[in-house]
C-alpha cells in the first residue's frame, strides 16, 4: 500500500491499530518524543498534523521548490566549489561528485533528499546551517542499529554528540518561527514546522 491510502492508514489510525517499538539505540539517538513513541491524545494530534501536511495540494505546491533544490545541488556539485566541498568534507565512500563530471548517485541522492526535507520541514533558505545539519544527521544515523554503549571513539557516542548539536541548532529556529506566527508572510508558508505550530485541536489548544 502506497500513496494517500497508506498515509491515511498510518496517520489516522489509533494507537492499537498502528504501533511500533523502537530499539534502545534508536530511542537514545532519535529521542522518545517521536510520532512512533507518542500515545493517546498527543499521538492523535501529531497524526492529524501529518495528514494535513501530506495532502495532495500541499505536496503539489512544493514541487517547484523540490525542482529548484535538486537543480541547485547538481549545479553546486558539478562546479569547482561543489567538487571541493564533496572531496573535503566526506570520505571517498560518501563523495558525491568527482572532478571529471561524474556523479556518485547514492551519496548525492542522500544530500538532495536532505536538502528537500530541510526546505519542506523548516521553510528556510539553503546555507551554512543546513550543511552543518546534514553532516550531523549523517553522523546520527550511522549508529542507529549499533549496540547502545556510550564509549569514547564509538559511532554511538559520536551520534549522541551530533544529536546534541542538532537540537542546539533547531530549537532557536523553532522559537523564531513561533515568534513570527502573526506575520503576514508566515501565514502563507506551508512548511511542516509552521503547520505544526498553527495546528489547533478540537478544543482550540495548539501544540506546545
Amino acid at each position: 500500500m502506497t500513496g494517500p491510502a497508506s498515509n491515511k492508514l498510518m496517520f489516522s489510525s489509533d494507537d492499537e491499530t498502528v504501533s511500533t517499538t523502537q530499539p534502545e539505540s534508536v530511542r537514545r539517538i532519535v529521542g522518545k518524543h517521536t510520532i512512533f513513541e507518542l500515545v493517546g491524545l498527543k499521538s492523535k494530534q501529531m497524526r492529524l498534523v501529518y495528514m494535513g501536511f501530506l495532502k495532495a495540494d500541499r505536496v503539489r505546491a512544493c514541487i517547484k521548490d523540490m525542482d529548484r533544490i535538486v537543480k541547485l545541488r547538481l549545479a553546486k556539485g558539478f562546479s569547482d566549489k561543489g567538487n571541493e566541498f564533496s572531496g573535503k568534507q566526506f570520505s571517498d565512500s560518501n563523495k558525491e561528485f568527482s572532478g571529471d563530471g561524474k556523479i556518485y548517485v547514492v551519496p548525492a541522492m542522500k544530500h538532495i533528499t536532505f536538502d528537500v526535507a530541510f526546505k519542506l520541514i523548516f521553510g528556510l533558505p539553503e546555507g551554512e546551517v543546513e550543511e552543518e545539519l546534514f553532516r550531523d544527521f549523517t553522523t546520527v544515523f550511522k549508529p542507529i542499529l549499533s549496540v547502545p554503549v556510550n564509549f569514547l571513539a564509538t559511532n554511538f557516542r559520536r551520534g549522541l554528540r551530533a544529536r546534541e548539536r542538532i537540537i542546539k541548532a533547531l530549537v532557536p529556529m523553532i522559537r523564531e518561527a513561533k515568534a513570527k506566527m502573526g506575520d503576514e508572510l508566515v501565514r502563507n508558508k506551508i512548511d511542516f514546522i509552521t503547520s505544526l505550530l498553527r495546528f489547533k485541536d478540537e478544543e482550540g489548544k495548539g501544540n506546545n
